[in-house]
């Protein structure tokens, strides 16, 4: 709006220059008034008006006149001068109070007689009535008189929106930059909040953990010290293996948290071999049934690689691979079932584990390999765990230059694809 007033501004002071120094005539004017009065008594369609009379009439009084008739021309030539770019369309009309005699000229000035009495005598603008125009005073003799010379700018928005491009710039700039703060504000808002949530699970799931091992063996520790006990070697015996199971269980939890403080996948320090796969496989399936004869499941294993040779981490490879299968089967649904296969494309090893389980949520699948991690099904605390099977899965096989990715649907199970590359 500022713009507009200005423009406004110094367009008036150009048109009120041209306007006065552009010659009329009003005695021409005056000696044809008889044809202005026959004119405004008898108003009839304007240029169009196919009455021979009126036209010659009208003529009449344009030749006082003739200079306006191109008083758009000039208008536009002087803003091109002034590095205006806006193209005006003008009207030029004149109308003729009452004799001043009767001291009516404000009053007429008030009343819809004032538009009676107005004629056009150059141009054509739509809409006269929402236009602007440009009121000038003139008398002669005992008569006032006004002429309106009407403005229209067709394209001034444009022209204002050109004009204030590097205001408009600079607020889009400035919206940018405090969407793009307010953005990264509420994502840092949520990313700590999701943090700070994945820490209390964290702590929760770490402290559930450790208490259940902590437990028994305190318990088996008390137990050992009852002279009824030491009678029995039988007894002794099992309360030994219990220590020594739970005291395996938090070399496990602290193994995991100490893999899971590798943040990076370069930071694994791989002893590379070369190791066929389908025997390392073999292997892990004997000792994960050893390790978990407590439970019920079945694996079962189709080999169609062709090539199984591949440099790996046997420890760390291991590691994965009891991780994938140890979430099979806590996820499972009974009867427990898990297929592992490979096969060979042209640049690499595939191996796919395969469970009937649960499945993953969809709204989870993005999240399952982050730190923390673990999918809330009902009791967050009904599948033990601290969130960090997977994370390390997904460390161990970038590690080896591999790529893990899975398919799951909720119900139906989930498929996690290995992809080995031969060198």
């Amino acid at each position: 709006m500022l713009k507009k007033n200005l423009f406004m501004f110094k367009s008036t002071s150009l048109i009120s220059e041209i306007y006065f120094s552009t010659p009329k005539d009003f005695n021409t004017f005056e000696k044809f008034s008889n044809d202005y009065l026959w004119l405004i008594e008898n108003k009839g369609s304007g240029f169009d008006d196919p009455d021979p009379a009126y036209n010659k009439r009208k003529l009449n009084l344009q030749s006082a006149f003739l200079n306006f008739e191109h008083i758009d021309t000039l208008i536009n030539n002087a803003f091109r001068k002034e590095g205006i770019s806006v193209e005006a369309k003008t009207a030029f009309s004149i109308l003729r109070t009452e004799s001043s005699i009767n001291n009516k000229w404000d009053q007429i000035e008030n009343t819809q007689q004032l538009r009676a009495n107005e004629l056009i005598l150059f141009g054509n603008i739509p809409d006269f009535n929402t236009n602007s125009f440009y009121l000038f005073h003139h008398t002669l003799g005992d008569y006032y008189y006004q002429c309106k010379l009407y403005i229209d700018f067709p394209k001034i928005w444009k022209y204002l929106f050109y004009e204030m491009k590097d205001l408009l710039i600079g607020i889009i700039v400035v919206m940018v930059i405090i969407f793009s703060i307010f953005t990264y504000t509420i994502q840092t808002i949520i990313k700590q909040k999701k943090l700070a949530d994945i820490k209390n699970d964290f702590i929760n799931n770490m402290t559930h953990e450790l208490n259940t091992p902590i437990s028994t063996i305190r318990v088996a520790g008390q137990n050992l010290l009852k002279e009824e006990i030491k009678q029995k070697p039988e007894l002794v015996n099992d309360l030994a293996l219990t220590i020594i199971r739970q005291n395996k269980r938090l070399q496990k939890i602290v193994s995991d948290v100490m893999e899971a403080s590798l943040n990076d996948a370069e930071l694994i320090n791989l002893k590379l071999n070369e190791y066929p796969l389908h025997k390392l496989l073999t292997e892990i399936i004997a000792d994960f049934l050893t390790a978990n004869q407590d439970k019920e499941f079945q694996i079962e294993h189709q080999f169609k690689a062709q090539s199984d040779l591949i440099k790996l981490d046997i420890f760390y490879f291991t590691s994965a691979i009891f991780n994938l299968l140890d979430n099979a089967v806590k996820y499972s649904r009974q009867p427990t079932k898990i297929q592992i296969s490979t096969e060979n494309t042209n640049e690499e090893l595939i191996l796919k584990i395969k469970d009937n389980g649960i499945g993953i949520p969809t709204r989870d699948q993005g999240l399952i390999f982050d730190k923390f991690y673990r999918v809330v099904q009902g009791n967050i605390h009904a599948v033990k765990g601290l969130g960090l099977g997977l994370y390390i899965v997904n460390q161990i096989v970038k590690a080896h230059h591999a790529q893990i990715k899975f398919i799951s649907k909720t119900g139906e199970g989930s498929t996690f694809i290995i992809e080995i590359p031969y060198s």
